[in-house]
């Protein structure tokens, strides 16, 4: 079980669509507070969602895979 299931007061309604680098899953950027970000995830292709539904991980990470280019925004 992860540590990142704890939900923050403050999380901003956010919308932004981005994409892995190869183009094959697109995320859709749920909610961003500071220190967790939640997204959906589908492949491009065929629309199927990603297991689990909704995916959290620390902002920081999420910063950090956008500056290494690994997803890009749509």
């Amino acid at each position: 079980m992860s540590q990142i299931d704890a939900g923050d007061s403050e999380d901003e309604i956010i919308g932004e669509r981005y994409l892995t680098r190869n183009g094959k899953i697109r995320m859709v950027v749920l909610t961003k507070s500071s220190r967790l970000v939640s997204w959906t995830a589908e492949y491009v292709k065929t629309g199927q969602a990603l297991e689990p539904i909704v995916q959290k991980a620390f902002l920081k990470t999420f910063l950090h895979l956008i500056s290494m280019g690994m997803i890009v925004k749509e």
